[in-house]
């Protein structure tokens, strides 16, 4: 048997049982048959218990693909929801940064900052990541919640806009503007 070992300064090359290569004493090279041959069955054993062992694990794999499979379904809504509304070939970061939120905050609270992103506009994952710690800061357990603090949020925005336009309005606004004569002009 030969074996190569690869190194720093180069390839080692290794005989093993050189001795019994240089004589050819016929009990010897019998032997050496005989015990090559085991090995041989040895391996075919190992081989056939590996086949064994690897359609078990096929098998295996294949009923935790069913089970997985139905929360893959909901992960690939949610992908879906994202790219036909916010982007359409988000980055490997982003799907990853998708995949830690899907598992950190669950189906209904991706699927209405999506949609809430997509409303307001903002087509960039950055505020979906913000409404999402927002919402846990905030401590909003249940989707409900999300909703009646979102709606709170939208009656306080409105009336802020309202409150700011009645305060800036001129107090010239509703004065009538009055041009001057061009003959009276000193110039």
């Amino acid at each position: 048997m030969i074996t190569t070992i690869k190194t720093k300064n180069g390839t080692t090359i290794k005989v093993h049982n050189y001795n019994d290569y240089q004589t050819f004493n016929k009990e010897k090279k019998q032997q050496n048959e005989h015990h090559n041959e085991q090995q041989i069955e040895h391996q075919s054993e190992q081989i056939k218990d590996n086949k064994l062992n690897t359609t078990k694990e096929l098998k295996e794999l294949n009923t935790l693909k069913e089970v997985v499979s139905d929360s893959d379904n909901s992960f690939k809504n949610i992908l879906n929801i994202y790219q036909q509304n916010i982007e359409m070939n988000p980055s490997q970061i982003t799907m990853q940064k998708i995949g830690q939120d899907f598992d950190d905050y669950g189906h209904e609270y991706m699927k209405f900052a999506i949609e809430k992103s997509a409303l307001l506009n903002n087509h960039n994952y950055r505020f979906i990541d913000w409404l999402l710690k927002d919402w846990r800061k905030n401590q909003l357990t249940t989707i409900e919640a999300v909703r009646q603090y979102e709606a709170h949020k939208e009656q306080k925005r409105a009336y802020s806009n309202q409150q700011t336009k009645t305060q800036s309005q001129s107090p010239y606004e509703n004065m009538e503007l009055i041009e001057p004569d061009e003959h009276n002009l000193p110039f």
